[in-house]
């Protein structure tokens, strides 16, 4: 029996204010083996940053499961962590399945932070996807929103129904994150994503992956675009603009109370 292997690196970074920054990297990793009592799933992460990370737990999804391990008090510079998980009867179909790992973590003030990781595993049959997709990188500010953009393409000569999930770090949000899509042969379709910050800071990065899903009978499809969204200086209207309408609102009302008074 040989371990499928697949090397992901998800990457939080957290800056600070001062001249010297720190940050907290976490690289992951993870193998499926088999065995006489179904699939192993084993996952690692090494702290590839220059300051500890607490509090570590592993979040994974994988075909129709979903699984939480316990946490690991402290992750030390270059240090690494893993977990297993048994999967029984996870998967109804032989084919190519997405395998998405969070790594749930706090820095050294406590603040929490994610790290999404996107890979693959094959259950019985290899099957290859022809079905494509691209991520344009992007940014947000911390007190506001952006968009992030995806491209599918379809490379088969039939019609696709696909299903689509949006994965996000717990810091980001947005107000759907799935969606059908029918896709003609080769044809790109363009899709766009509204991400608002929630609780991620200033000059921290975060790995954002739209996944596609198909079958065809016989065997299950999946297909992944990862892209990056950096969270950039607070938007200088954003943080003003309630001050402007109050001070709008404040001089309007003066006008009304002086052309009243005048009235009299």
């Amino acid at each position: 029996m040989r371990p499928l292997i697949y090397a992901l690196a998800a990457i939080t970074l957290m800056a600070s204010t001062n001249v010297v920054a720190s940050f907290i990297s976490m690289a992951t990793g993870y193998s499926v083996t088999e065995g006489p009592d179904g699939l192993t799933l084993n996952v690692t992460s090494k702290n590839q940053g220059d300051e500890p990370a607490y509090e570590i737990q592993f979040e994974v999804q994988i075909g129709n499961h979903n699984y939480t391990s316990t946490s690991v008090p402290q992750l030390g510079v270059n240090e690494t962590t893993s977990t297993e998980f048994l999967i029984h009867d996870g998967f109804h179909l032989p084919g190519h399945y997405p395998v998405l790992i969070k790594i749930h973590y706090q820095d050294a003030n406590r603040y929490p932070f994610t790290a999404l990781s996107v890979g693959f595993y094959d259950f019985q049959n290899p099957v290859v996807s022809k079905v494509l997709i691209r991520a344009k990188d992007s940014s947000i500010p911390a007190n506001g929103k952006g968009t992030m953009h995806y491209t599918v393409r379809n490379n088969d000569s039939v019609e696709r129904d696909l299903v689509l999930k949006l994965h996000l770090p717990d810091e980001l949000a947005t107000l759907k994150d799935s969606d059908s899509l029918t896709i003609g042969p080769k044809q790109s379709m363009s899709l766009q994503y509204t991400i608002e910050n929630f609780s991620a800071l200033v000059n921290s990065g975060y790995a954002i992956a739209l996944v596609a899903e198909y079958e065809d009978g016989k065997s299950h499809y999946s297909a992944a675009g990862s892209g990056t969204i950096r969270i950039i200086e607070p938007n200088a209207m954003n943080v003003y603009l309630p001050w402007v309408v109050a001070a709008a609102t404040a001089v309007f009302l003066a006008f009304l109370i002086i052309v009243r008074i005048r009235r009299k």
